[in-house]
């Protein structure tokens, strides 16, 4: 696994952006969501000092995906409800996407965008989980963060990534990262390790920049193979793969992967209604 560091980050002249700064108090924030040894009412009281943050999981606590009996109207009960794995996924979501104005890029498709990278992480932390491999938590967030290159290309390069979003729709044989390459000078996992590198992230983000960059599953161990294999079911999901084809996975049991394979598609229609949340 390769090391990227602020100061040895060049950036392509073709890429014709620097890199957006997170918003004020965000780099705190994102710390304090690295940490897995903070317990609910800590968490509330950080999430509290970000309005835009906590009006966005009160407005996600009263949609009709969460579907609460009686209106919910405290930050408290908003994050009781949806469950603190999920509140940390949501609020880990809002503040890597505040930056970038990926609607500059006609065809990025958000709902998409948002529906993979939460089966991702859904399905990296199944792959923690059940086949053992590394901590839940850490597994969740890099599967969520996986693809956040993808929201700095289409708001700096929207042309180049619209090509090559459109090329990857018309023929899925040809990889993503390898059509932004082509058109754009780098592809979404080396503009997530820029990300990761210039805002200084915790280990636990800067893993899941580099996470899936290797030569495949079979080479990798721990954490990322977790996210490896979680991207890769989850793509097979979104392609509304039926069965499960045989994935060979070094490490990982077959039966396992099966059980993952039925979870996944248990739990799609929620993942994709709170994408549909997300893009709001």
């Amino acid at each position: 696994m390769s090391e990227c560091h602020a100061d040895s980050v060049t950036l392509p002249p073709e890429m014709g952006a620097q890199v957006p700064p997170l918003p004020k108090g965000m780099d705190h924030l994102l710390q304090v969501l690295s940490d897995e040894r903070l317990d609910f009412e800590d968490l509330v009281a950080e999430i509290e000092l970000y309005p835009p943050v906590v009006a966005r999981l009160l407005s996600l606590a009263n949609s009709a995906w969460s579907a609460p009996v009686s209106p919910v109207t405290s930050l408290t009960v908003a994050c009781g409800r949806l469950g603190l794995d999920l509140v940390r996924s949501v609020v880990l979501a809002l503040t890597v996407a505040a930056p970038f104005e990926p609607a500059r890029c006609p065809a990025f498709d958000t709902r998409r965008y948002w529906a993979s990278a939460l089966t991702t992480a859904e399905g990296a932390s199944l792959v923690s989980q059940l086949a053992g491999i590394g901590d839940v938590h850490k597994a969740r967030t890099a599967g969520l963060l996986r693809n956040v290159g993808l929201l700095w290309l289409a708001d700096s390069r929207p042309e180049e990534t619209g090509a090559a979003l459109a090329q990857f729709a018309s023929d899925e044989g040809q990889g993503l990262e390898a059509l932004l390459q082509a058109h754009c000078g780098m592809g979404y996992l080396e503009a997530g390790e820029i990300l990761a590198a210039y805002w200084e992230l915790p280990p636990t983000f800067i893993g899941a920049a580099y996470a899936s960059c290797q030569a495949g599953p079979e080479s990798l161990i721990g954490l990322p193979l977790a996210v490896c294999t979680g991207s890769r079911l989850g793509h097979l999901l979104r392609g509304d793969s039926g069965a499960l084809p045989e994935l060979g996975v070094t490490g990982i049991d077959n039966e396992v992967l099966v059980r993952i394979w039925g979870l996944l598609q248990k739990h799609r229609q929620r993942l994709d209604g709170l994408a549909e949340q997300l893009c709001g």
